[in-house]
C-alpha cells in the first residue's frame, strides 16, 4: 500500500462512517489530530505499550471473527501505537479531504531536508 492509497482508504472510511454529512472545518480536523498526539503522550506517559500483542490479535483475526473487537480491545485499545496509527490515519483522511498528494510532498520534503545541517542547524 502506497501512502497515497492509504490517503484515499483514510478518507472513504471517513465519510462513509458520516464524518462528513455536515460542513467540515479544517481547524476542527487538524485539532483532532493534535488530540490523537495529546492521547499518544498519555498512554506513553503510563507506560501502555502493545509490544508483540499486535501480533497475537493479527494471528487471530482471520480465523475468529468474535475474536476481532473483544481482542482489539484487550490488546490494542489505548496504547501508544493505537494512537499514532490513529494520528496517521487522521492526517491521511485530512490530507484525502483537502486533495494533497502528500505522498509527493514527503518525498520532496526528504530531498530538502537531505540539503539541511546536522539539527537542522538547530540545539533540538
Amino acid at each position: 500500500m502506497t501512502i497515497n492509497d492509504l490517503v484515499k482508504d483514510a478518507h472513504e472510511a471517513a465519510v462513509k462512517k458520516g464524518f462528513y454529512q455536515e460542513s467540515v472545518n479544517v481547524g476542527d480536523l487538524m485539532m483532532l489530530i493534535v488530540s490523537e498526539l495529546g492521547e499518544a503522550a498519555e498512554a506513553r506517559r503510563c507506560n501502555r505499550f502493545c509490544r508483540n500483542d499486535i501480533d497475537v490479535f493479527m494471528e487471530h483475526w482471520e480465523h475468529e471473527k468474535d475474536f476481532n473487537a473483544l481482542s482489539y480491545a484487550h490488546y490494542i485499545r489505548g496504547t501508544f501505537e493505537e494512537e499514532i496509527a490513529d494520528t496517521i490515519i487522521r492526517l491521511a483522511d485530512l490530507c484525502g479531504y483537502l486533495g494533497i498528494d502528500i505522498e509527493r510532498h514527503i518525498t520532496a520534503k526528504m530531498k530538502y531536508n537531505e540539503t539541511r545541517p546536522y539539527k537542522h542547524g538547530k540545539e533540538y
